[in-house]
């Protein structure tokens, strides 16, 4: 991407939506009350069935900045390429229908991009475990992440700093110049499409610019396409994963390291790992055959890995596959709800 020197007027603001009555309005109120007011809104309603359609219509026909875009369902991805496919601002953020925005987002955002003549500017996000409404003036107080210093950073350092987890893959909490979406899209009927995307957005810039605020309410809540197991979801962060991992491989050691690639294929034992002992459980679908290959699959990823280079953990819960997958599949729960326990209280 050419450095682009002028400065930002309208920014695009784009929502998919699908089946979220219950947190919608606050998610649309945290928009259209912004700060900063030359937006252009685009709501698409992703084949919702539970009256979320009609809320969209609603506040169109109150706000004239708002358009809202129905189609059939076709996914988070598809839903987000339509907006980008008919946007107009000179830069777009992306909005989670289930989330909210900081009253001050955009404008802070936009005075960063508009100041430092940033590709991307991003800001911190709060964690909400709760299907109520969210607070934002709490936002610093609960669990502000990530954790990466407030300034600026050119294309190895944002790159480096994504692969160490410095920075988040969501597009949630950015803000991006319209450029550098001509050629890029969300993979087409994927979850976890934000892996994919973000690496190769990165890979364009020249500036990446890091707000130091919390200014995106994060909201996880049961029922989250993210959170629910199935193959398919398997499936996807496999693939995710395996454009990740190429992505990797292909720019050492000119940006990576032999550690960041580690640490990438830790990442995905762990969460296969998860994956399988979830649906041991049976909290999700999939049949007994994709389990026992996601089991060989693991161990084949650990032994390509190198199970001497892992995390203590990640040698266990290999071991522990191997030759004792019940005790495995005990004790991984265990761990997982004491993890969530602590966030829980540290937010109470």
């Amino acid at each position: 991407m050419e450095n682009v020197i002028s400065n930002v007027d309208l920014v695009t603001v784009i929502i998919p939506v699908y089946n979220v009555k219950p947190y919608l309005r606050e998610a649309l109120e945290s928009v259209i009350r912004q700060t900063y007011q030359n937006l252009e809104i685009l709501i698409v309603d992703d084949g919702s069935r539970d009256g979320s359609g009609e809320i969209c219509d609603e506040f169109a026909a109150r706000d004239g900045r708002i358009r809202v875009i129905h189609q059939e369902n076709r996914g988070l991805s598809a839903a987000r390429n339509a907006g980008l496919r008919v946007m107009t601002g000179q830069a777009v953020m992306f909005l989670d229908s289930d989330d909210a925005f900081h009253p001050r987002i955009v404008q802070t955002l936009l005075e960063a991009m508009n100041r430092e003549q940033a590709d991307v500017v991003m800001c911190k996000f709060s964690n909400y475990y709760t299907q109520n409404a969210m607070d934002p003036e709490t936002a610093d107080r609960k669990l502000a992440v990530p954790s990466i210093p407030e300034g600026a950073y050119d294309r190895i350092q944002a790159l480096q700093a994504l692969a160490e987890r410095k920075i988040n893959v969501s597009v949630w909490n950015k803000l991006y110049r319209r450029a550098l979406w001509e050629t890029i899209r969300f993979p087409d009927g994927h979850i976890f499409e934000d892996l994919d995307v973000t690496f190769r957005m990165f890979d364009q810039t020249q500036s990446v610019y890091v707000v130091g605020q919390s200014l995106y309410l994060y909201r996880i809540r049961p029922g989250n396409i993210t959170n629910i197991w199935s193959e398919k979801r398997v499936r996807d962060w496999s693939l995710a994963y395996a454009h990740y991992e190429a992505f990797l491989c292909s720019h050492i050691p000119d940006v990576f390291t032999e550690e960041h690639l580690n640490e990438a294929r830790q990442i995905w034992l762990h969460f296969m790992m998860e994956s399988y002992v979830n649906l041991s459980w049976n909290r999700g679908e999939a049949g007994k055959d994709f389990r026992i290959a996601l089991r060989e699959q693991i161990l084949n990823k650990a032994e390509q890995t190198g199970i001497a280079q892992c995390a203590f953990r990640t040698k266990a819960a290999c071991r522990l596959l191997r030759s004792c997958p019940w005790a495995l599949k005990m004790l991984f729960p265990v761990f997982s709800s004491i993890r969530y326990m602590v966030l829980w209280l540290k937010q109470s």
